[in-house]
């Protein structure tokens, strides 16, 4: 185990990032993780149109233990790469969190190369949720038609509303909570994939 662990800090420590000039876009706009060189096992997070954004990676061990969480800002001009070379053989989970969407990737390493698949060709498109007076407004693009689950607690943890939305690509809906007390609310969006949680005021 303590093996283990220096060898996770020494990756921290020694991971290379790149800013580099690159017309390897993929066709997606959104950002994506794609092979740099598999040999020296370089992965880049890029971008396909003029628009910076800002978006989240994580690299997860088997064991689910976080090993990286950055920040990065990327545009049409500039995409990030990373040096995998110093993590051990085995298999890792990639996570690219932008404003709107997430998307998974497995990333293998073995002793001569590296290989990256996509686990959501589509990905996962995040809820969003806008508190106006009494009311929640909900929105979340749900392309797969898995079934989501929304789930209103209160500030005391009790459930106020739930309810199962199947066999939807585009939810839009609106919650009327006139007769809730006002304060703030947490709501739980369970889809197949991954849970959301956000919270909202209501007045």
């Amino acid at each position: 185990m303590k093996k283990m662990t220096e060898n996770f800090k020494n990756f921290l420590f020694v991971i290379v990032l790149l800013f580099i000039s690159s017309n390897i876009f993929a066709n997606n706009s959104k950002p994506s993780l794609k092979i740099l060189n598999s040999e020296k096992k370089v992965v880049t997070i890029t971008l396909d149109n003029a628009k910076s954004t800002s978006v989240t990676i994580r690299i997860f061990d088997k064991q689910g233990i976080n090993l990286l969480r950055e920040e990065v800002a990327i545009s049409n001009r500039h995409s990030k790469a990373y040096n995998l070379s110093e993590l051990p053989k085995g298999t890792y989970e990639v996570e690219i969190e932008s404003h709107t969407l997430i998307r998974n990737y497995i990333v293998t390493t073995s002793s001569n190369n590296l290989t990256v698949i996509e686990t959501e060709e589509k990905g996962i498109y995040k809820p969003v949720l806008k508190s106006d007076g009494k009311f929640i407004l909900f929105n979340m693009l749900n392309l797969n038609k898995e079934d989501v689950v929304i789930t209103i607690n209160n500030n005391l943890g009790d459930e106020v509303y739930n309810e199962r939305i199947e066999n939807t690509s585009a939810i839009h809906k609106s919650f009327n909570l006139s007769k809730l007390p006002s304060g703030r609310y947490s709501v739980v969006i369970e889809t197949q994939a991954k849970v959301f949680y956000v919270e909202a005021n209501l007045k």
